[in-house]
């Protein structure tokens, strides 16, 4: 799916398929931003994708499977436009003391 059909389909608020969708979740669509875990459960890990298309932001949230036994699941994601917010890192440093 070209970065265009995304929007195009986003804006329409149409469907997307499952593949579509796993696609979206794994940095297939747009830029790949950010990957986040929200939570672990017992059996999976609940993750958030940040994607950028165009000048636009999307999160799509879904579930990873924990153990190889496991399988992703995707049956209740679909995008959300979010808007960005800066990153602020501080690296510390100790303070050397003249003798």
């Amino acid at each position: 799916m070209t970065n265009e059909e995304f929007l195009r389909r986003f804006d329409a608020h149409e469907k997307f398929t499952k593949r579509e969708i796993r696609e979206m979740c794994w940095g297939e669509v747009g830029e790949f931003i950010d990957e986040r875990v929200v939570d672990e459960l017992r059996w999976f890990l609940s993750k958030e994708t940040i994607f950028q298309v165009e000048d636009r932001f999307f999160s799509i949230s879904w579930f990873q499977g924990a153990t190889e036994c496991q399988e992703n699941e995707y049956d209740d994601s679909y995008p959300v436009e979010v808007r960005r917010v800066e990153k602020v890192a501080y690296d510390y440093v100790p303070i050397e003391e003249d003798n």
